[in-house]
């Protein structure tokens, strides 16, 4: 097991979250009691997706992150828009939304028409970035590490 990923089988209810979650190759059991309103963090992204994306729109939500057993405040706030290519090899006009996922910055570009999550970079670390874009590939012999 690569040492970044995190397995888990966990179960959310009204008032708390019970299962396992795997961590640095460490499994433990997961069984906490949650304030009402406290988010799954695996699904920020499709929160803020579903929000209603506008110029200078931001959300905050409390949210479940596994890794750090803890509760946490996660922000996103859509900064501008940009034309970017989407599936099909179309230009599509996307909402850029900075997010602050418990202190790791990302930025998303979200599709207006679709809500699809067109592209994501995550700052690892200071200077160093990920770039993710959500293409299919046209030609596995043409993959492209950008």
């Amino acid at each position: 097991m690569d040492e970044g990923t995190s397995p888990e089988a966990l179960r959310f209810t009204a008032d708390s979250v019970v299962g396992w979650s795997t961590t640095r190759g460490r499994r433990m059991n997961v069984a906490r009691v949650l304030a009402p309103g406290v988010y799954d963090g695996t699904v920020f992204d499709l929160t803020v997706r579903a929000g209603d994306l506008r110029d200078g729109y931001s959300v905050s939500v409390p949210a479940y992150i596994s890794e750090m057993d803890s509760v946490v405040t996660l922000s996103a706030r859509v900064t501008g828009s940009e034309r970017v290519e989407v599936e099909g090899g179309r230009m599509a006009d996307a909402w850029v939304v900075q997010m602050d996922f418990a202190g790791l910055a990302s930025t998303l570009w979200i599709d207006k028409r679709t809500r699809a999550l067109s592209r994501q970079t995550i700052e690892l670390a200071p200077g160093t970035s990920m770039l993710m874009d959500r293409l299919p590939v046209r030609d596995p012999g043409q993959r492209d590490s950008r």
